[in-house]
């Protein structure tokens, strides 16, 4: 099972599993105590009712789990409807201020700026491919370290014009 679900998805489960062992638990009314301690637990009749007792809270407990679940989907999309409303009006605004402001455009310009010249050049022209590309790696030598693609600085750049 580990090498099937990534560690996540152990921690999704878990809090599912609680969720549902604490709705289990808050809806028992007792009945199998009622059935060892009642004098009629042997008899046909008072089982069959402690079980479609039971086949009914299990329904309660589905539907209840399945309410909740439902809850969240509804307020978020709500909560998100104004403001994708708000963005699809300004989004001309805002991109026509970002262009101005050409701090995105420098970072565009420092990011992607290696596909501007050599190999990189070859290789949106389509002159170069794969094996090409290797060759140069290999005549390089090692890779130049990989730079920090700053996204909190590409988050706060956004948030700043919105």
């Amino acid at each position: 099972m580990t090498r099937l679900l990534v560690p996540e998805m152990f921690g999704v489960m878990a809090i599912a599993m609680m969720v549902m062992y604490g709705l289990a638990l808050f809806s028992d009314v007792g009945l199998r105590q009622s059935i060892v301690q009642s004098r009629r637990g042997g008899e046909a009749v008072f089982l069959n009712t402690a079980w479609a007792l039971q086949i009914m809270r299990g329904f309660v407990i589905w539907g209840a789990a399945l309410a909740v679940a439902a809850l969240p989907q509804f307020t978020y999309v709500s909560d998100l409807e104004p403001s994708a409303r708000w963005y699809g009006r300004n989004a001309d605004v805002i991109k026509l201020t970002m262009g101005k402001d050409g701090r995105m455009a420098e970072f565009i310009r420092q990011r992607y700026g290696s596909w501007d010249s050599g190999i990189g050049t070859q290789i949106v022209s389509g002159k170069a491919g794969f094996r090409e590309l290797e060759a140069y790696m290999l005549k390089k030598g090692d890779a130049t370290p990989n730079v920090s693609g700053r996204q909190e600085f590409l988050e706060n750049l956004i948030n700043e014009f919105i």
